[in-house]
């Protein structure tokens, strides 16, 4: 299991936040999940079938799946979110947007500078010139993301035994939960692509992420990270940095790297310690590499992960203003309608979630992205 994430600050490390999910989804989930243990009630009552597994029952099941196995399902699920999505989740914390779930091309809207024409008098009487901005706008499309579980009538009824403890034990569900999300993250990344491996485009509106957007900056640092300085790898990251300083973003950044870099950035410094830690001449102690970086003007996060490639040092200006994750719906999971007490158990696990990355009308983006090549 991947659990190397964290959220490095000047104030110590935390835990990714999560997504929550709206009042509005949250009432369409509760919902489904009452509607159908009601009709699996129907199912029991039409067909003389009892809810509780029948070790005479031989003809099918209609078994109503307790709250707490939903609980359950939904509580792995934040567990495998917290454990893998170092980079989305970290992003989607902050700048989540609900979306109805009909939106399939969400718009965010670029503007052209007004006339830089201003007027001063004594009197008031405005004489600047008049205009209007020129508005443009770039879609992002937002896909379905799901598979599918199925359980036999026999294969259920034997999981729902000590009122459902078997179905929540139940390790399918967890590893269907992990590959969406493994998609979710690579979405972030590398953007959304169908089944075939092509970025998902309507209508020329696409999904990219931060390691192909074709407006964000970039930057050749050409350090292995894991055999250089502390020197050499703060430079890299400044490199990076000013990559996005020439699109005139300075402050507000959050550094993704990988896990490995950041590793041995910590356990490089007790090694360093005596051929570069030598006290100034003050007696102050030289800082850590993190904290090297964290001192860098405009760096206020650093968030090591797995998923970010070796080598990589991506600096992201993470507010509302540069990216947002469109929320149409958190990983869920639904029933599929059974009308027969023999009809297979189908759980569908879902998620509806894209990453918009914002660039003005001129091009420039919050976002820079560091390699060694």
């Amino acid at each position: 299991m991947n659990k190397a994430n964290k959220v490095i600050t000047a104030n110590g490390s935390s835990q990714i936040k999560l997504t929550k999910y709206t009042k509005e989804q949250a009432a369409v989930i509760n919902g489904h999940m009452s509607k159908w243990n009601q009709n699996e009630a129907r199912l029991g009552e039409q067909f003389g079938i009892a809810n509780e597994w029948n070790p005479n029952t031989f003809a099918g099941n209609a078994a109503t799946v307790p709250k707490d196995a939903w609980g359950q399902w939904s509580a792995d699920g934040i567990e495998v979110r917290r454990s893998m999505l170092g980079v989305f989740e970290d992003i989607s914390g902050a700048t989540s947007r609900g979306v109805d779930i009909g939106v399939l091309v969400d718009h965010f809207a670029q503007y052209s500078d007004n006339s830089t024409d201003v007027n001063v008098s004594l009197d008031g009487r405005g004489k600047a010139k008049t205009d209007q901005s020129t508005i443009q706008y770039q879609g992002t499309p937002i896909a379905i993301i799901d598979n599918s579980l199925t359980y036999g009538w026999r294969q259920m009824a034997t999981l729902m035994r000590a009122n459902g403890g078997n179905l929540m034990r139940d390790a399918a569900m967890r590893a269907k939960n992990r590959h969406i999300l493994e998609k979710l993250e690579d979405m972030a990344l590398n953007g959304l692509t169908d089944n075939d491996g092509n970025l998902v485009d309507v209508s020329g509106s696409k999904a990219y992420g931060l390691l192909n957007h074709p407006q964000r900056n970039t930057a050749v640092h050409g350090v292995d990270i894991q055999s250089s300085t502390a020197k050499e790898i703060k430079d890299a990251v400044v490199a990076t940095l000013k990559a996005a300083h020439a699109d005139n973003y300075k402050y507000g950044f959050t550094v993704y790297m990988n896990w490995d870099d950041y590793f041995y950035m910590q356990t490089y410094q007790d090694a360093m310690a005596t051929a570069e830690g030598v006290p100034t001449a003050t007696g102050a102690q030289r800082r850590t590499i993190e904290q090297e970086i964290l001192n860098i003007p405009g760096v206020d996060r650093i968030v090591a992960t797995d998923s970010v490639p070796v080598n990589t040092i991506i600096a992201l200006v993470r507010d509302r203003e540069c990216v947002e994750v469109l929320n149409a719906m958190p990983l869920t999971q639904r029933a599929k309608f059974r009308a027969n007490p023999e009809d297979d158990y189908v759980f569908q696990n879902m998620v509806a979630q894209s990453i918009q990355l914002k660039f003005d009308i001129d091009g420039r983006m919050g976002l820079a992205v560091g390699t060694q090549a």
